[in-house]
């Protein structure tokens, strides 16, 4: 799975070839209102960095697993920090997280781990995805979309909570929202 987003193939992938916004319009003013009281921003697996621009060159840090998407999010923002990171490894540390349309290709087997390197990294995630196992499929690359319950399951076993904080409509797939969800690393 790695290999493959490390990949030029995996690169054309990271947003899908000829619709820059899935969404439909540019979730940058949103995420510019959802992150505005934090200091340092973790975004987990950042691509071609086409959501940089909703931070501050100073309050952005872009990590993937790839060094094609990172060299082209350098070039695109080289005021920005980005950060090659290994699968399971440890991430920056930051006041808060975002993993948007991200996780849905993080394996069942995996996506534990991936989490608790998410909250050891920062005590606020936010995820961002179309939720519902419906949408998994296998393939390159595979989707593992999951449910709310899960959501709030896996974050539970890693130790924070979990709460739905929105919608956003998403154009490509009719009838179709992405759910914004908010995990609090629970305090000791």
């Amino acid at each position: 799975m790695t290999d493959f987003w490390s990949t030029p193939d995996g690169l054309a992938h990271h947003t899908p070839p000829g619709c820059p916004w899935p969404e439909g319009e540019s979730p940058i003013p949103y995420l510019r209102g959802l992150f505005s009281g934090f200091d340092r921003v973790l975004e987990f697996g950042s691509g071609s960095g086409r959501l940089a621009p909703a931070f501050t060159d100073a309050q952005y840090i872009g990590t993937d697993v790839s060094p094609i998407a990172l060299t082209v999010s350098s070039a695109a923002h080289p005021a920005k920090t980005f950060v090659r990171i290994e699968p399971g490894g440890n991430l920056p540390k930051a006041d808060a997280a975002l993993a948007y349309t991200v996780l849905l290709h993080v394996s069942d087997v995996a996506i534990t781990r991936v989490l608790q390197s998410l909250v050891d990294a920062a005590p606020v995630i936010y995820v961002v995805e179309i939720l519902g196992r419906k949408w998994r499929r296998g393939g390159n690359p595979p989707v593992s979309n999951r449910e709310f319950v899960e959501y709030d399951e896996l974050f539970h076993s890693v130790g924070a909570t979990t709460r739905i904080v929105g919608t956003r409509p998403c154009v490509r797939y009719p009838n179709t929202e992405f759910t914004v969800l908010r995990a609090d690393r629970d305090t000791p």
